[in-house]
């Protein structure tokens, strides 16, 4: 996901119209130092961005609610999201009711390796700025099962390598990670799962981890 998918998804602001140009900096930071961060974000200017968090709320709100984190996610300018990280911008902070966690699971810079995968150093990032992928949303299912889609795998890798998940927790209606990510053909995080300890999973699962599996047999 390119620049502009990002922007379209994170604001809505694209919808039938393929035409419509980049939505600018200035439509979101109107103070003119507000407008400067946001250059600097973008021209990934880490000592600029540094020098004007001294001056600046890192955590205000602008136009639509856009922030300075979040910008930087959508301009894909990952130096200056780690910056200001480091600096204290608060990764909780919604726009327009997308999370930047949300965010980051969907943005492909891409992997070098793996073009269509999403790249996981963007989750990297805030974990290790203290984001706990174990929190929930407000429909009680944990943040971390987001990743739980094929083009999200290398994401889930480095979540359950590093990210100390609650392997057992369950949704609203019973349903668990094992469940989910059997609904996605996810058969060899399973086994990592497995792995790990986990046995809310009873289904027949596949011998192979490499290739295309039959559907598992609940029982």
């Amino acid at each position: 996901m390119g620049v502009f998918l990002s922007l379209c998804l994170l604001l809505g602001a694209c919808d039938n119209y393929p035409g419509r140009k980049m939505p600018d900096a200035s439509e979101f930071f109107f103070d003119s130092q507000a407008l400067e961060m946001a250059r600097a974000i973008e021209a990934e200017d880490l000592q600029k961005i540094e020098s004007l968090a001294k001056h600046l709320d890192i955590n205000a709100r602008h136009h639509r609610g856009m922030t300075f984190l979040m910008w930087s996610l959508a301009q894909l300018k990952f130096n200056a999201f780690k910056t200001l990280l480091a600096l204290g911008a608060d990764y909780n902070m919604a726009v327009e009711k997308n999370s930047v966690y949300g965010l980051a699971m969907l943005v492909s810079d891409p992997d070098p390796a793996n073009p269509a995968m999403v790249n996981p150093r963007w989750i990297k990032a805030l974990m290790e700025a203290g984001w706990d992928p174990n929190q929930r949303d407000e429909e009680e299912t944990p943040l971390w099962w987001d990743a739980r889609f094929p083009h999200k795998s290398l994401v889930l890798d480095y979540l359950i390598e590093h990210g100390n998940l609650d392997i057992n927790a369950k949704d609203i209606v019973g349903n668990t990670a094992t469940m989910m990510l059997a609904s996605n053909e996810q058969y060899r995080q399973i086994m990592k799962l497995l792995e790990m300890g986990n046995r809310s999973f009873r289904g027949v699962l596949p011998n192979r981890i490499d290739g295309i599996y039959p559907a598992p047999v609940i029982h």
